[in-house]
């Protein structure tokens, strides 16, 4: 019984012995008399691809001891080439300070397609366009592989959720674009090597980067009940540059230059259909409509133009970083101020609430600003215009002269029934329906405002009259498929003209000024035009602007929006 337990014991020191002897062994071939404290290692379990034999250089150590070659015998598998496990069995031989060395032991190594190492993430800015994320790797292009395999997730609510795709070996970064701020990103990676007809891959390399959304240190303030936002330096006067239209040789073009502004007010509520909006230009009055270009009191003085349109998000806008940080942050949509300054000189357009300003642009002139960069405004409108058209100023500047030659020494009254004429029997599509905003676009070349009363014309669904914020909804005026605008002319304090145009027009490049069929008007009072103002349900103009517009003409001010407080609220 003895002899059995001494020999158990003998086994489990011996096991215990050859456990820590082993170490480092993948796997050990055991023999009979097998000399103990022996271990086997290379310099590491994995070796990268190369294309050519990797045989590892063994160390073989007998308690502790580096043992010389001449110890041991070495035999390698016969082509360690192709990614795998191979194994190396090392067998012992001679004596070492006079004790026979006995035995062998097989360890296993891999070779595999080197992984991607280095990879990290980092948000590249964008200036106009939105932000990237840049995924980089340290280059392996010294490495012998054919290419990589990525993987992009995102956890947002835009864009692809999952990108796959296979890059060149060459490539040592892939740039992703952000499509949406508060998003994490996990980019996965991997190498692989085309070996006869089978691909061999690596490990995966990982990194995760979450895209904070940004802070843009914007003015907020409540006016009006209206929560806004704006960032007045990111979206300064700058210098454009108007071009006439040419005939032929583009030699014979003129052009101008003008100050221009585009500025964005982001606001959290939507517009009530009665919320209004008006512009002061150098501290006088004015105010805008949300469908045609802005009431310029005294144009020749002034030499400004506005127009304010406003835009609701649908959805995550997602062209501009600014738009989407703000909408991320619950702002609905955007007024947008088109404001041009005709002047080199500092002029001023005060944005207001009602009776409560907004903000204040300021021009200083053009020569100093900088060049127009429509980039920065695309993911607002690709397409967007300066309110103020130098190529129109110039076409209704000939108009005046051609509407001049019909008769010497007319009056402004003459001029304008000769223009109105002009509009209205010749045929040009821009001139026919919006005959009457070209006639009052003209007279504010000879210093007089106007406002737009009433336009009906086709929509996305059908048709529709566009009462803007000017007038009230409550006008009986039929619609007409062909379009229809009245727009008044005021030439003085309780004087106005008329202009109205219907219809389509084809189109034709005739542009000269025709007097055959105008007449002289052979009366000129302005306090009624009840003769020429084709309604039933009213006798006069100035029951028409009280009923259904709750004007008094008589009462009005061109030169102060106050004076339309009560029509306009």
């Amino acid at each position: 019984m003895r002899g059995k337990r001494g020999l158990l014991l003998a086994v489990v020191i011996l096991l215990v012995f050859g456990i820590f002897a082993f170490q480092g062994a993948d796997i050990e071939t055991y023999a009979k008399g097998t000399t103990s404290k022996w271990t086997v290692t290379t310099s590491k379990k994995t070796y990268a691809y190369t294309g050519k034999k990797i045989k590892p250089k063994v160390t073989v150590k007998y308690k502790g001891k580096k043992l010389k070659p001449k110890n041991y015998k070495v035999i390698y598998p016969k082509k360690p080439v192709k990614p795998g496990k191979y194994k190396i069995k090392v067998t012992l031989k001679g004596k070492y300070k006079g004790t026979k060395l006995k035995g062998s032991k097989t360890i296993e190594y891999s070779i595999a397609v080197p992984a991607v190492k280095g990879l990290s993430g980092t948000i590249k800015s964008g200036e106009y366009y939105g932000d990237a994320l840049c995924f980089s790797w340290d280059n392996n292009s010294a490495m012998n592989i054919d290419g990589y395999d990525i993987e992009v997730k995102n956890n947002g609510k835009n864009g692809n959720k999952l990108t796959k795709k296979k890059i060149e070996a060459y490539y040592s970064n892939y740039n992703v674009e952000i499509y949406e701020y508060g998003t994490t990103y996990t980019f996965r990676i991997r190498s692989y090597k085309k070996i006869g007809g089978k691909k061999y891959y690596s490990k995966w390399s990982k990194v995760t980067k979450k895209v904070p959304v940004p802070d843009y240190h914007m003015t907020t303030k409540t006016v009006n009940g209206i929560e806004l936002a704006y960032k007045q330096d990111a979206f300064p006067f700058f210098k454009y540059t108007g071009y006439s239209s040419y005939d032929g040789d583009v030699k014979d073009r003129t052009s101008k230059n003008f100050a221009q502004c585009y500025f964005p007010i982001f606001i959290k509520q939507r517009l009530k259909d009665n919320f209004i909006i008006h512009t002061e230009y150098n501290e006088k009055c004015g105010f805008s409509s949300f469908s045609h270009s802005q009431y310029i009191p005294n144009r020749k003085d002034v030499q400004v133009a506005t127009n304010i349109s406003v835009t609701y998000y649908n959805e995550m806008p997602v062209e501009d970083k600014m738009q989407q940080a703000l909408y991320k942050q619950g702002y609905v949509g955007y007024i947008l101020v088109n404001a041009s300054c005709l002047l080199d000189k500092k002029q001023s357009v005060g944005v207001y609430f009602g009776d409560a300003k907004v903000v204040t642009l300021v021009s200083n002139g053009y020569s100093k600003a900088k060049e127009y960069d429509y980039r920065k405004y695309r993911g607002y409108n690709p397409f967007i215009e300066p309110v103020y058209i130098y190529e129109s100023e110039v076409l209704l500047k000939d108009m005046l002269k051609d509407v001049a030659k019909c008769a010497p020494n007319m009056t402004d009254y003459e001029t304008y029934t000769a223009l109105k004429y002009w509009s209205s029997s010749h045929s040009y599509s821009e001139y026919t329906c919006w005959g009457a905003a070209t006639v009052a676009n003209a007279m504010t070349e000879l210093g007089y405002p106007y406002i737009i009363l009433f336009c009906s014309y086709d929509g996305e669904n059908g048709l529709y009259n566009d009462y803007s914020r000017y007038y009230s909804a409550a006008s009986k005026k039929p619609h007409n498929a062909s379009g229809h605008m009245v727009t008044l002319i005021f030439m003085g304090q309780g004087k106005f003209v008329e202009c109205e145009v219907q219809g389509y027009a084809s189109d034709s490049p005739e542009f000269k000024f025709d007097p055959t069929g105008w007449h002289k008007p052979t009366y000129s009072t302005l306090t009624s035009a009840s003769c020429k103002f084709a309604l039933n349900e009213y006798n006069t103009i100035e029951e028409l602007m009280k009923g259904d517009y709750y004007v008094d003409i008589n009462k009005y001010d061109p030169y102060d929006w106050h004076t339309w407080s009560a029509h306009l609220e």
